[in-house]
Formats: structure tokens, sequence, C-alpha cells
């Protein structure tokens, strides 16, 4: 690592989820969305074209799906600024 760089990492507090902005999770969940959809698309036009479940691309992408969808509700709570979240 450069020294430069392991100053500045020296610098940065540790960070969290917690330590997001409500507004901050919130565009982090809206991003995770649209890449949800197209995952979501992607998964039906494999399942609809055939693809066994077997398949190693098709299993990929299905994770790939489950870990976003996962993802994209704990952002979703990150970003709630009352409830179950805060």
């Amino acid at each position: 690592m450069l020294p430069h760089f392991r100053k500045t990492l020296a610098t940065i507090p540790p960070m969290d989820s917690r330590s997001l902005t409500p507004r901050q999770a919130a565009d982090l969940r809206d991003r995770l969305a649209r890449d949800l959809r197209y995952m979501g698309r992607l998964c039906s036009r494999m399942q609809s074209l055939g693809f066994p479940p077997t398949d190693p691309l098709f299993a990929a992408a299905t994770r790939a799906r489950n870990s976003l969808q996962e993802l994209h509700v704990v952002a979703h709570y990150c970003a709630c600024t009352t409830g179950v979240a805060r």
C-alpha cells in the first residue's frame, strides 16, 4: 500500500450502516431497485427460454437477484426515519 494512501485511510473514521443519512440510504435503495428490476427481468427471461435451474449461469443470476433483494430491503430500512429501522 502506498504511504500516502495508508495515512488517508487512518484519518477516515470507521463507518457502518448507521453512519448513512436517510437520504443516502434512499439514494442507494433507489439505485438498487433499478438493478433489482434488471436482474428480475434477466431471471424471468432465462426461465422462459428454458434454462434449467442447475445451469451455472441461471443459478448465478438467481443468487445475484436474491442478494440484491436482500440488500434493497436493508437499504430501505436504513432510509426509514421512523418505525422499525430508527
